[in-house]
């Protein structure tokens, strides 16, 4: 008799193990498929700026947060959780703006082949992302989508009710759209995952 309690203890604590294990490595896929789409993402409105926008010192890339959402059944549930990225951009001054992308607000989850996060309607065949509104693909083809986003980072830097990161008033006169662009600017990209600390 105690043999099979054994027995049965031990297969027990295996299939937990397995349970766990399982998991881990699921969450480890999703976390690579969300690094895989903010590298496209960072990579796109990075070059954006570089090429639009002259006064630009560096652009600093803040890891990829992750709002991970449990159930008490069925453990972590990472679609439809908030992913995103923010970025600071900084002038010769040393002052910054921030903008945040999200991931479902840019792309959508490719639910035929299930292994990435593509920009609104991707033609697998030709590889070319076709434009449609919204994703940020579609801002670099609508300059004015992507510069209204840019506008807003900085009015929430400069306007006192909604300044958070600074205690002077900022003057963002440096940078400004133009054809010279910023080539010269540092930038700096970062995939690391992290969580959001209300999650």
């Amino acid at each position: 008799m105690k043999k099979i309690v054994v027995l049965f203890i031990g297969i027990l604590i295996l299939l937990v193990i397995g349970f766990k294990g399982k998991n881990y490595m699921d969450r480890k896929h999703e976390e690579k498929l969300y690094q895989d789409a903010f590298k496209q993402i960072q990579t796109d409105v990075t070059e954006y700026l570089v090429e639009h926008y002259e006064g630009i010192e560096k652009i600093e890339w803040e890891g990829v947060g992750v709002e991970w959402r449990n159930s008490p059944i069925f453990g972590a549930s990472m679609f439809g959780n908030y992913v995103g990225s923010d970025v600071k951009v900084y002038s010769f001054s040393g002052k910054y703006f921030t903008m945040d992308f999200s991931l479902n607000e840019e792309m959508e989850y490719d639910w035929e082949f299930q292994e990435k996060y593509v920009y609104p309607e991707w033609n697998e065949e030709s590889k070319n992302r076709i434009e449609k509104e919204g994703g940020i693909y579609a801002h670099l083809k609508n300059p004015e989508s992507i510069d209204h986003t840019i506008a807003v980072g900085i009015y929430n830097a400069t306007d006192p009710a909604t300044r958070a990161y600074h205690e002077e008033p900022i003057e963002f006169e440096q940078i400004k759209k133009s054809d010279q662009g910023s080539p010269n600017a540092k930038i700096k990209y970062d995939l690391h995952i992290f969580q959001y600390p209300w999650s």
